[in-house]
């Protein structure tokens, strides 16, 4: 299969927002307990924090933290997070039906993430929760002191404020399964009275509405729950939160039954891209019925492959991914990519063990899954330019879906590195594509290096006896510089630019 496509220096999308490169940690499983924090253990610092997480998250460029939910903040008293832990209560948690322990709460999140130099995104309880609630959340951890909440956090132990900028109203309130569901109307009224509340104890906070978590064809809200939040909360909203999960197994369902096969993937970037058209043409809309100067851009703040499970030695049955899970979740990188100018906003789901990129066990071990490594590709164009393109490439036929593009790309300039990234996932089960990429507006361009995933078995996995087996090599460069992608590979190009 053959494909020429044309990148042009002059036809920009937008700049790579730093958020785009975050993750999501929710006290669900493994993901928080037995993941990032394991108290005493001997791996864990003075908080409790697994030390050799740290460094993962730093290696993979984890840019920005979503927390502490999902599903789970939908029943969460921040409150019992805070203070002394000898004095924190053990609550049921509504939304995983478990007890939590709230040995982790918003202090030492924060504190975590700052060590880190990693964004905090907090997200609020609208379920249970209550504006006022939410307001003293902003005032504790905003407010430089002199107030109950901001002179509670100085008690607790920390002097300076958090200065978290970016907060979501509320998680999937248009699911059924969501503690404190609610039609659209209910949902709009209740996040404007927050807005405004939060907003009045810091004017400068970023805020995201929640819109569809789900464009299923079961999932009947989407469209028509973000048309009504938008046209009557328009000016209160900076992002609209849209959540997706893909799987391509029958047996990963979620709420609604999968037909997807592993011949559909090739189909799943287009449908997110579909999905991000209908929601950027409905912000379009709203702005120009409102007749509006302000900006509201996509969060798409849980973005998730379906995984599989696998049992460690230890006997702990853990997440496992696949090559192929690699090269779709690069194929769907492209695509934000290229919505980069409305989509800002982007948290793989989740961090460690719960779908989690990277894996951990008691015994100190961590297995990196293959779906790190585009993610830390997707990352690493923060801050980089997405050029335009042209061009078809070849088409493949879905068990479900038609037929579809069997590659997707995207293009990155960096103008102070004097380089170019194209990003591409080749689709195809058993064909390679060659592809002619030609860059407009360019004087000289030279291809330096080529990083590729690949794996002779698409479905081959990373283990605990052979935690590298999945991890990008770098290909000798034909002095021609043809570029042919293997079968179901994902592959960063690196031109340099004179």
């Amino acid at each position: 299969m053959n494909a020429k496509i044309i990148y042009d220096k002059n036809y920009k999308i937008a700049t790579v927002d730093r958020r785009m490169g975050g993750s999501f940690v929710e006290h669900l499983n493994r993901c928080m307990y037995g993941g990032i924090y394991e108290k005493d253990h001997p791996m864990s610092d003075k908080l409790g924090f697994r030390k050799d997480v740290k460094e993962l998250i730093k290696k993979f460029d984890v840019r920005l933290l979503r927390y502490p939910g999902g599903n789970f903040v939908s029943a969460y008293n921040w409150k019992d997070g805070i203070g002394p832990k000898e004095k924190r209560p053990i609550r049921y948690d509504l939304a995983w039906e478990c007890t939590e322990s709230n040995e982790v709460g918003i202090d030492e999140f924060a504190k975590y993430a700052s060590e880190l130099e990693t964004e905090l995104m907090l997200s609020v309880n609208l379920g249970t929760g209550t504006p006022k609630e939410a307001a003293e959340l902003v005032e504790y951890c905003n407010i430089e002191g002199g107030t109950y909440y901001s002179n509670l956090r100085k008690k607790n132990g920390s002097e300076k404020p958090y200065n978290v900028r970016i907060w979501c109203d509320g998680n999937e309130v248009d699911g059924s399964w969501q503690i404190g569901q609610m039609d659209p109307d209910a949902y709009v009224k209740k996040y404007r009275e927050t807005a405004k509340m939060m907003r009045r104890v810091d004017p400068k906070i970023e805020l995201v509405a929640c819109g569809s978590c789900s464009n299923e064809p079961m999932h009947q809200s989407f469209g028509y729950w973000d048309r009504i939040i938008l046209d009557n909360a328009y000016e209160w909203i900076d992002y609209l939160s849209l959540h997706r999960y893909y799987g391509f197994d029958v047996t990963q369902d979620l709420v609604y039954p999968r037909i997807e096969t592993i011949r559909d993937v090739a189909w799943m970037p287009k449908d997110l891209d579909g999905m991000i058209h209908t929601i950027a043409s409905l912000i379009k809309y709203e702005k120009g019925l409102h007749r509006s100067e302000h900006d509201v851009f996509i969060s798409l703040d849980e973005l998730g492959i379906l995984p599989k499970k696998e049992k460690h030695s230890s006997g702990t049955v853990y997440d496992s991914f696949t090559e192929y899970d690699a090269v779709l979740l690069g194929g769907l990188f492209c695509v934000l990519l290229n919505h980069s100018d409305v989509v800002k906003i982007c948290c793989q789901s989740l961090l460690t063990n719960e779908n989690g990129m990277f894996s951990v066990f008691s015994n100190g071990s961590t297995i990196v899954q293959p779906i790190a490594f585009p993610f830390k590709d997707f990352s690493d164009c923060v801050g980089g330019v997405v050029l335009r393109h042209t061009g078809e490439y070849p088409t493949i036929e879905t068990e479900h879906y038609g037929t579809v593009p069997c590659a997707y790309s995207a293009c990155v300039y960096f103008e102070d590195l004097k380089e170019i990234r194209v990003l591409v996932s080749n689709f195809s089960m058993d064909s390679p594509i060659e592809i002619q990429f030609s860059f407009g507006g360019f004087d000289q361009i030279n291809l330096v290096e080529w990083k590729e995933l690949f794996s002779e078995n698409p479905i081959e996995k990373n283990s605990e006896v052979f935690p590298d087996k999945i991890c990008p090599s770098f290909r000798k460069i034909d002095s021609s510089e043809r570029v042919i992608l293997k079968p179901h590979s994902w592959n960063v190009l690196r031109y340099s630019v004179s």
